[in-house]
């Protein structure tokens, strides 16, 4: 949702911007305006959010959101990694600057080093990609986001899944958890 309002030009693009250069994370108010933009502009059947929401306040105003539209959640996942996991992936991420691509230095590098496997363009770290920028978010994770998880805990709409191991078995781990008691 960032991406597509910063690419737009719009308001809530350009306020978002001016937090993400600096490596910040964007203030909940905004966070929760471009929800509910996104939620009036589109249409439909079922969504899943990542990396929303991502404080208590996120969490409980998006619970109104939900309510005012007759809606509610099925369930919420929570990965759980270790700091040092983080680190790694973070700061081995790379990201085509033609195409958006995703790539990581160790897990999943360009087959020719920096260069996109896709369109050629040139493959790069991300700006925010930096050890001062994951200290500044890894304490506000830690200040944050656990209210969150036992807010949803509270509702038993949380599901904790481990992010550890190879991205296939996470993604089944996830999906496990999302279909948990739907088949």
């Amino acid at each position: 949702m960032f991406r597509e309002e910063i690419a737009a030009g719009s308001d809530l693009g350009k306020l978002a911007e001016q937090y993400i250069s600096r490596g910040q994370l964007v203030p909940d108010e905004a966070v929760i305006r471009m929800v509910d933009h996104w939620m009036r502009k589109e249409r439909w059947n079922g969504f899943i959010f990542d990396g929303f929401p991502r404080t208590l306040r996120q969490g409980e105003s998006f619970q109104k959101l939900l309510a005012d539209r007759g809606l509610a959640l099925d369930r919420v996942v929570y990965l759980h990694a270790s700091r040092e996991m983080v680190e790694e992936r973070i700061l081995g991420r790379l990201v085509c600057d033609g195409c958006g691509r995703s790539y990581h230095v160790r897990r999943r590098p360009p087959r020719k080093e920096g260069i996109c496997d896709v369109c050629g363009a040139k493959v790069n770290s991300r700006e925010d990609d930096n050890m001062a920028t994951l200290n500044r978010r890894w304490k506000v994770y830690e200040a944050q986001t656990a209210g969150l998880a036992d807010f949803y805990r509270g509702q038993s709409l949380l599901r904790e899944v481990s992010a550890a191991g190879k991205f296939d078995e996470m993604c089944a781990r996830v999906w496990d958890a999302l279909e948990e008691g739907v088949r």
